[in-house]
């Protein structure tokens, strides 16, 4: 796995010690300052060679130092926006126990809004599609994506295996290979992947796949171009993140264990 999913994956896996992890370790600490920091400084900070750093950079997916730096200042994951108001920033200071059990009250109706909003039977169309296509095609932006993972494994247990890509490059290669035997489901919480990935939104839409957008309420100008949209939400809730998403894909892989169980 290349890029910033990538260094995560390898500091998960390596003492921090090793010369790659403290390398990562300073870069995700000075976040602040990659766009000011040279070769030759990261480096002197990390008390290894140039050389190193170059090896570290090509490891990682970039073709040099210079392209690893302009990504990393604009990867959403360097930049994540908690989606907080005012007035939660100041009850987050004044008043957290207000805060608490606001947010906590935010979740439960948005769960609740999930419950009301889902049609049940689309849910099994779905997972009925999912088992019938030859290839099914996952595609999502920034966070989404984590959830997609876990979706991805869950269905691998019933042997049946999803494809998906991290960096948004590879997202575009994957989307160029849908055809009348594929099924693509995008998962957008808030249309962020519509701005982000427009290439790979027109691909999608412009091929014979069977397209299925999942969204928390987003409506756009692309929406009308997906054969099947599902709504988990009747409005975003911006500022629950994706937890409707988390707990409707979850409904999602539980009931698919039960659907492919009885076929068993």
């Amino acid at each position: 796995m290349d890029g910033l999913d990538g260094m995560f994956l390898y500091l998960n896996n390596h003492q921090t010690d090793d010369t790659y992890s403290r390398i990562i370790i300073y870069l995700l600490n000075n976040r602040d300052k990659i766009a000011l920091t040279n070769i030759t400084d990261l480096a002197n900070n990390c008390y290894v060679s140039i050389s190193t750093i170059s090896r570290f950079s090509k490891f990682f997916g970039y073709g040099s130092f210079q392209l690893m730096k302009e990504s990393l200042k604009k990867d959403p994951s360097l930049d994540f926006k908690l989606r907080l108001n005012k007035d939660n920033y100041y009850n987050l200071d004044h008043a957290p126990e207000h805060f608490l059990s606001d947010f906590g009250n935010q979740i439960i109706a948005s769960i609740q809004d999930t419950i009301n909003t889902v049609d049940i039977n689309a849910v099994d169309t779905l997972i009925q599609d999912i088992v019938r296509y030859d290839h099914v095609y996952l595609f999502g932006y920034d966070s989404t994506l984590d959830l997609l993972k876990r979706f991805q494994s869950a269905f691998l247990l019933n042997n049946k295996l999803l494809f998906m890509a991290f960096p948004d490059d590879l997202q575009l290669e994957l989307s160029k290979k849908l055809d009348e035997n594929s099924l693509c489901i995008v998962v957008s919480s808030y249309g962020t992947f519509f701005s982000k990935l427009p290439e790979v939104i027109l691909n999608i839409t412009n091929s014979k796949a069977k397209t299925v957008f999942l969204t928390q309420g987003t409506v756009n100008f692309f929406t009308s171009s997906f054969d099947h949209t599902i709504s988990i939400s009747s409005k975003p809730e911006p500022v629950t993140g994706n937890i409707a998403m988390e707990f409707f894909l979850d409904y999602v892989t539980k009931r698919s264990m039960k659907l492919l169980d009885s076929k068993l």
